[in-house]
């Protein structure tokens, strides 16, 4: 058995205990306005966005890549081309899961003008990310990565959609 039909039944396993998809869900949208705020922290050098969708230590884990590659002379341009929620599980009551399909396109650019950029990259994200709930509000506690396949080679040709229902776009930076 291939590598790829594996990843999809350990990936199908792990997704099982979810209920439905609820993009509705407020934690949902939560977890689709930090996908937003993300690719314009990335874009733009300025995380500060990031504060009214994800709690301090996530923002702050963010900052640190954005640092690591200010300090190295390059901006990650990221744009967020498809969006799913293929789950949300009530954890606890202040405690939401949601896991989604993300598909990004992204390179490094050089700061200093006139500087060429990196390769291009889209690639297809399964994520899973803790949203918590304090004062009303929902905010991304920790998000994380189950699984990354490269979808398209280095080129600015776009990628096949995602499979399955129509999934929205997104930011752009």
């Amino acid at each position: 058995m291939s590598r790829a039909p594996t990843a999809l039944f350990l990936l199908a396993d792990a997704l099982a205990g979810c209920r439905p998809a609820q993009a509705d869900h407020p934690a949902a949208r939560a977890v689709r306005a930090y996908a937003d705020a993300l690719a314009d922290a990335y874009g733009t050098g300025d995380s500060s966005d990031l504060a009214g969708v994800a709690r301090p230590d996530e923002v702050q884990r963010v900052r640190a890549l954005i640092d690591l590659k200010r300090a190295a002379g390059v901006v990650l341009e990221a744009e967020l081309l498809a969006f799913r929620v293929v789950g949300v599980e009530e954890r606890a009551p202040e405690l939401v899961i949601v896991r989604t399909e993300e598909r990004w396109r992204y390179r490094d650019r050089g700061a200093a003008p006139g500087s060429e950029p990196g390769p291009l990259v889209v690639a297809d994200m399964v994520m899973e990310l803790e949203v918590a709930r304090a004062a009303g509000a929902y905010r991304v506690a920790r998000a994380r990565t189950i699984a990354t396949t490269t979808v398209a080679p280095p080129s600015d040709a776009p990628a096949a959609p995602l499979p399955g229902p129509a999934a929205s776009g997104g930011a752009r930076r």
